[in-house]
């Protein structure tokens, strides 16, 4: 219920309500929204409570309105909601360059394939998500879709750095480090679907490869 204080000038009464819970405020120049008809909110604030975000608005305005456990103020930047990258190999970083002026069907069955049978192993791909995770949170990507060869690591990884993700399991005829067969491929995807199937960060899925590299059965 609201409360009431005494107006001294005039011996009257006012309400005031409480100020709101809040686990964190965040407050910044300008806060972007990207939703409705909302434009640029200079001075803006999000607050957040649970995980979630609770309240946009003026940062003056939230800062009367939420009782905060922890108010951080970012000067000089822009909040806005995450960027989302919607196709991605993550650990092919560490591949970033190799034959890149090569025609498609050059570039993976003379260097890229090649690459991968000599390299690719579960170290390669924790160190290459890694790394495309750090420069993924220093551009605001927030969310990414990913499908690469040991997705378990790459859930892993997504998950331990707080980032959200669509893991796609491989689906390719040919033999690999990580499954010998499509077949095998299929039942560690659907192994590692299970293990996240109640994950609210991670969501796997299928990924078949190409219609070049999968068979018509």
């Amino acid at each position: 219920m609201p409360q009431s204080t005494p107006d001294t000038a005039s011996g009257q009464t006012t309400n005031s309500a409480p100020p709101l819970a809040a686990d964190l405020l965040l407050r910044a120049p300008w806060l972007l929204p990207f939703a409705g008809d909302v434009e640029t909110i200079a001075d803006g604030a999000v607050a957040i409570r649970d995980g979630q975000i609770i309240d946009i608005g003026n940062g003056r305005e939230l800062s009367e309105r939420y009782q905060s456990a922890e108010l951080v103020v970012l000067q000089g930047h822009v909040l806005m909601p995450g960027l989302v990258n919607a196709h991605g190999h993550a650990a092919m970083t560490l591949l970033r360059g190799s034959a890149e002026d090569a025609p498609l069907q050059a570039w993976l069955t003379e260097q890229i394939w090649p690459l991968e049978g000599k390299w690719v192993d579960e170290q390669f791909c924790r160190d290459g998500i890694r790394i495309a995770m750090a420069e993924m949170i220093r551009a605001g990507i927030t969310c990414f879709a990913d499908m690469y060869f040991f997705p378990e690591i790459g859930a892993r990884e997504a998950r331990n750095a707080g980032l959200r993700a669509q893991i796609a399991f491989p689906v390719i005829e040919f033999a690999n480090a990580w499954c010998q067969t499509s077949e095998e491929g299929f039942h560690k995807g659907l192994a590692l679907y299970d293990e996240y199937r109640n994950d609210t960060f991670i969501d796997i899925a299928f990924g078949p490869h190409a219609v070049y590299s999968v068979t018509d059965l």
